[in-house]
C-alpha cells in the first residue's frame, strides 16, 4: 500500500496466516513464484499495476505497458490463469468472482503466446470496466504518484477522459488532487 501505516498493517495482518505467501517484485519474487509453483501453491498476481516496463499491448485502444509475468508462467509451468473480479458493493464491502480459465491456443512461438495471452488479460479488464463503470467514459483517469501520470494521461487522452493527479506529500503523509475533479 502506499500509505505506509496501512502497508504495516496489511504485512501484519497477512503474516498470521501460515498459508499465504507474501513475494516480493522482481527476480527475488520471481524464484519464490517459481518454489510456490512447484510447491503447488496457488498463485494470486495483480495484472493492473502500473508499468515502466514489460511488454506493449493495446488497452482501451492505447499501447499500454503490461507486466507479462503471468502469461510467462501460464505458459513454462502449464498453470491456468482463472480472472478474479473485485467489485465493490458499498465502502470497504466487496464481491469476488471467479470466472472461467482464460483459454488460448500456444503458437509454438513464446514471444507470440506471452502477447496473445496479455491482450486477452487486458481485453478481459476492458470488459470488467465496460461493464461495470457504466459512465467510464465521463470518469477521471487518475495516476497515485507522478511516476505513473505520463501513462495515466496516454490512457485518458486516448479515451478522451479527464486526467488528475494525487500529489502525495510523504513528510505529512498528505494527499492531495491535482486537477478539476469533483464528486
Amino acid at each position: 500500500a502506499n500509505n505506509s501505516s496501512v502497508d504495516r498493517e496489511i504485512l501484519r495482518t497477512r503474516s498470521k496466516n501460515p498459508n499465504v505467501l507474501m513475494i516480493a517484485k522482481g527476480p527475488t519474487g520471481a524464484k519464490g513464484l517459481v518454489r510456490a509453483i512447484k510447491n503447488g501453491y496457488s498463485i494470486a498476481m495483480l495484472v493492473d499495476q502500473k508499468m515502466n516496463d514489460g511488454i506493449e499491448v493495446p488497452f482501451f485502444g492505447r499501447p499500454a505497458m503490461t507486466a507479462n509475468a503471468i502469461a510467462k508462467l501460464s505458459l513454462q509451468y502449464n498453470y491456468p490463469i482463472i480472472p478474479c473480479q473485485l467489485i465493490r458493493i458499498k465502502e470497504s464491502n466487496f464481491k469476488a468472482i471467479l470466472h472461467p480459465v482464460i483459454k488460448y491456443q500456444p503458437t509454438g512461438s513464446k514471444e507470440n503466446d506471452v502477447y496473445n495471452i496479455m491482450l486477452l488479460i487486458n481485453q478481459t479488464l476492458e470488459k470488467w470496466i465496460k461493464e461495470k463503470v457504466l459512465n467510464y467514459k465521463s470518469a477521471v483517469i487518475v495516476s497515485p504518484d507522478a511516476g505513473g501520470a505520463k501513462r495515466a494521461s496516454s490512457i485518458a487522452n486516448g479515451l478522451k477522459m479527464d486526467f488528475a493527479l494525487i500529489h502525495r506529500e510523504r513528510a505529512h503523509d498528505s494527499l492531495n488532487i491535482v486537477g478539476n475533479v469533483t464528486g
